[in-house]
């Protein structure tokens, strides 16, 4: 099992908006990631609201001349479970698999929360580590619980 993490950016009205990273997510390969290759709000939005993450990477889109999916991914390039399922409904001829219903999909796409409260949420139970964007300093950090 990999190591479970929170990222997550502020609302105004003190909730956070954020996802699942389901694995790497320890401190020394997240925080570097987030704070190179996600540090713009716009960035950071485009990671959030893409939905939970296997792990993060450098890359937050696939080339698009090569093939990405859950299980073959491109090197250095951020799995986004709802992207890979989606691409691969395209790819099949099985369309009607419960993992391509939007039912089942749901369950990847961010959700909104009071940061102190994150592990009381059935999906977030499991997490070790959790990642807040500052809005006004354009930095990853990380949240103690």
């Amino acid at each position: 099992m990999g190591t479970n993490s929170a990222i997550c950016i502020p609302l105004e009205n003190g909730e956070c908006i954020g996802i699942l990273a389901s694995s790497d997510g320890y401190p020394s390969h997240m925080l570097p990631l987030l704070n190179k290759h996600y540090s713009s709000l716009e960035q950071a939005n485009q990671l959030i609201h893409g939905g939970n993450i296997r792990v993060l990477y450098e890359n937050y889109e696939p080339n698009p001349d090569g093939y990405h999916d859950l299980n073959n991914s491109q090197p250095n390039v951020t799995i986004v479970y709802r992207r890979e399922l989606l691409k691969e409904k395209e790819n099949t001829d099985n369309k009607s698999d419960e993992k391509f219903n939007e039912e089942y999909l749901k369950r990847f796409d961010p959700i909104t929360f009071l940061l102190k409260d994150v592990k009381t949420i059935e999906q977030f139970r499991f997490i070790c580590h959790a990642y807040k964007y500052d809005v006004n300093e354009n930095v990853w950090v990380e949240y103690k619980f």
